[in-house]
């Protein structure tokens, strides 16, 4: 009775734990410790202090994966290549910040991306042409040793590179004027070039690859694998937001502080622009004016008016080099910081707090360029940089603006022979044939504009004809008097002439003459040319 009784209550424990025994044999324990390796110059992510410690986003993520696991993380950063080594020696058993490849499938598995990278080449500002893999050919280039982009510059005929340790030791080396080209993933590289404030020594291209940032352990440890993934799955997306904030800096601020000084910049310049425009405006206006008053005086009054033309000539001169130079450089510079944002959000859309931003952000490039643009015309209109390489430059490069901005189809023609005009009968010259461009434009009708230049007898001859509706007498004291007087008067101060004859239902001519103050020019067989 006793064994039986004891048989009978011991049976349903010895089934028991028979149950339970399998189970337990597949549990599997998860670690006390990890260990972890990473790269020690790879801001923002992983970087050191001027003191040596170690920073930067992916020291903050581990710590919360610390706290969020239990399991005690001894983080280790060195060299890229010195890690990927060590990592492959079974010296840790994480490695972070790492790129999949094929070929280093073969020794690890990788957890989900985190961060997409932009690879861009380097290359100092001095050096022009270097647009992309194929213009980086026979270039020697500055690489961090270990690094992915290695093989795919190989693979695209990239064969001259030179490895340095970290990222760190490639913006030293260009610092000192040894690199003069390198590749490198954005972040970290424009950080360091930032830290050492050379940025403005250096340009960088388009991104030319694009990485997927990955934590990876050793082949074939799923449980390690899986346990990385889900610790960081199950740490708080506001707390990854912050401690993204804390070294990218908060994207609300940082963008909108650079829009504000993107639309004050830009309204700046319109205003300016405008300003200047309206001011040469109303000095041409009261410089034609005060010649119309002097017409038929005497050649005392008659010089005071050349020296008034020659001031307003220099000073459209150094007007059109300070739009051109200063504040061209402001808006180009703007534009620049402009374009870096857009990259940064073509990194991170979906992070944006405010989605239509990138909209905005558009606009204002387009903004920007269309500036770029009035400045560039206002600059060539007070003074065409053409105008330094000849008048017959100057004359065939106003008539083909002309016909692409208006339509008018513009023809030119000129002679063969040596002539050479002085600087101010040049600028008198293509003074007066704008002049008879904007009242074409303005007042004739026209389909058509002949532009002749000639030469011959010692002087030097311009026409312009047009198949508009024709100048009459009465158009010649009326609205067009001003401007016609202005170009009589222009002809007058540099010993010429001009004659302005008109067809009803036919068109009009001008024909300026002047001497030829000395010979040594040639005007090519055919003007149209570019």
């Amino acid at each position: 009775m006793f064994t039986e009784s004891r048989l009978s209550v011991l049976s349903p424990l010895v089934f028991s734990l028979t149950l339970v025994a399998p189970v337990a044999q597949t549990v599997v324990e998860k670690p006390r410790t990890i260990r972890v390796v990473m790269d020690n110059a790879y801001a923002p992510y992983s970087f050191q202090s001027d003191e040596g410690k170690l920073q930067g986003i992916l020291i903050d993520q581990w710590q919360a994966w610390e706290k969020k696991t239990g399991i005690k993380v001894e983080i280790h950063a060195m060299d890229w290549g010195d890690a990927l080594r060590r990592m492959r020696a079974g010296d840790f058993d994480v490695i972070d910040c790492i790129v999949e490849t094929a070929e280093r499938h073969n020794d690890f598995d990788f957890t989900p991306a985190y961060a997409t990278i932009e690879a861009l080449i380097f290359m100092r500002s001095d050096i022009s042409g270097i647009a992309d893999l194929a213009s980086l050919k026979g270039f020697p280039v500055g690489v961090k040793a270990g690094d992915q982009h290695i093989e795919k510059l190989k693979e695209n005929g990239v064969t001259t590179t030179i490895p340095f340790r970290n990222n760190a030791e490639i913006i030293e080396a260009a610092k000192q004027h040894k690199i003069n080209v390198f590749v490198a993933d954005a972040p970290s590289a424009l950080y360091l070039l930032n830290r050492e404030r050379i940025d403005g020594e250096f340009r960088h291209s388009a991104p030319i690859f694009r990485d997927q940032l990955r934590r990876a352990v050793h082949k074939g440890d799923a449980a390690l694998q899986r346990t990385v993934s889900e610790g960081f799955a199950a740490i708080d997306q506001d707390e990854l937001k912050r401690i993204d904030e804390k070294w990218f800096g908060s994207t609300i601020n940082v963008y909108g502080r650079y829009l504000a000084y993107a639309g004050y910049a830009a309204m700046v310049a319109i205003v300016l622009i405008g300003g200047l425009v309206a001011w040469n405006r109303t000095l041409r206006k009261g410089i034609l004016q005060r010649t119309a008053a002097l017409e038929g005086t005497t050649g005392q009054l008659r010089a005071l008016s050349a020296r008034i033309q020659s001031a307003r000539e220099e000073e459209g001169i150094r007007i059109a080099r300070t739009i051109h130079d200063e504040l061209g450089a402001v808006l180009t510079s703007l534009r620049w910081d402009l374009q870096r944002i857009a990259e940064v959000f073509s990194e991170s859309e979906k992070q944006s707090p405010m989605p239509d931003l990138k909209e905005k952000l558009a606009g204002m490039l387009g903004l920007t360029d269309a500036t770029i643009d009035i400045v560039r015309r206002v600059a060539s209109e007070l003074r065409p940089a053409v105008l330094d390489l000849g008048l017959i430059e100057a004359i065939t490069w106003q008539a083909r603006e002309f016909q692409d901005r208006t339509g008018v189809v513009v023809h030119c023609e000129s002679g063969s022979d040596a002539i050479d005009l002085n600087q101010e009968q040049s600028i008198a010259v293509f003074r007066i044939f704008q002049e008879a461009l904007t009242n074409i434009l303005r007042h004739a009708l026209a389909t058509r504009v002949d532009v002749t230049v000639v030469n011959g007898a010692g002087a030097f001859g311009l026409t312009i004809r047009d198949n508009g509706r024709g100048i009459t007498e009465d158009d010649k004291s009326g609205q067009f008097a001003l401007g016609l007087l202005g170009m009589r008067e222009r002809a007058l101060l540099i010993g010429g002439e001009i004659e302005i004859n008109g067809v009803p239902g036919k068109g009009t001519t001008v024909t300026v003459r002047l001497p030829i103050v000395r010979a040594g020019r040639t005007i090519g067989e055919d003007s149209t040319r570019p």
